[in-house]
């Protein structure tokens, strides 16, 4: 009896195994000359922001990363690491965009435009 117990599960979820599909190896082909109109612009992004606090990273690759064309750079830590709403002695809240400014030019100068991510803050 106890083995029956242990047997028909064991048959039953075997079987449901094996029935279920298997994988057929795709085969792909892409003929370029058979275009039929312009390849449609995908999301061409790129995303800087959270990995130096207090450098500008885009600086010294403006000229690299605008070869790839990108449409947006997204920009992440604004209050943070771009140091934009601070306070003063008087405990006044004080704003200051100079340094984000500088990398809203950068990502300008790559020929994209920035696109903000005001989602967190470290």
């Amino acid at each position: 009896m106890a083995v029956l117990v242990v047997a028909v599960p064991a048959i039953f979820y075997s079987f449901q195994a094996f029935s279920r599909a298997s994988a057929i190896k795709a085969n792909i082909v892409v003929d370029i000359t058979k275009t039929t109109g312009p390849f449609p612009d995908r999301w061409k992004a790129l995303a800087q922001g959270g990995e130096e606090s207090g450098v500008r990273m885009l600086e010294n690759v403006v000229s690299k990363i605008s070869g790839l064309y990108p449409k947006y750079i997204r920009l992440d830590h604004i209050y943070d690491f771009y140091e934009v709403v601070t306070r003063d002695s008087s405990n006044n809240l004080k704003f200051d965009f100079s340094k984000l400014d500088k990398t809203v030019c950068d990502i300008y100068n790559t020929g994209a435009k920035p696109f903000f991510s005001m989602n967190f803050v470290i």
